[in-house]
């Protein structure tokens, strides 16, 4: 659901080809990186059905390997909800600890 809804918020800015988030923008109708107005759209791979699909393709195709390298190099499991600094040190510190493989 999380991943859903990120998703499905994001618009890509027809003019600079900027993406955000509507819930994360201050005006939905304006573009944060150039200002212009209107030129926010949603693409088509932001639809909810299309996002549905690409999760049940992951699932079937990368989860299996994740599992594998999480078993195999004892790799540490991140929540992806959590503030972007904290998972980025996270990474660097299981990548850190892994050198010797």
């Amino acid at each position: 659901n999380v991943i859903i809804s990120r998703l499905t918020s994001r618009r890509a800015c027809s003019n600079c080809g900027a993406i955000a988030n509507i819930h994360d923008i201050e005006d939905e109708n304006t573009c944060p990186k150039c200002g212009m107005k209107n030129t926010l759209v949603k693409r088509k791979y932001d639809d909810e059905q299309v996002i549905k699909y690409r999760i049940r393709v992951d699932r079937e195709q990368t989860t299996p390997v994740l599992d594998f390298s999480i078993y195999k190099f004892k790799i540490n499991k991140f929540n992806g909800t959590d503030p972007i600094d904290f998972v980025t040190k996270n990474i660097i510190k299981e990548l850190e600890i892994d050198k010797q493989y």
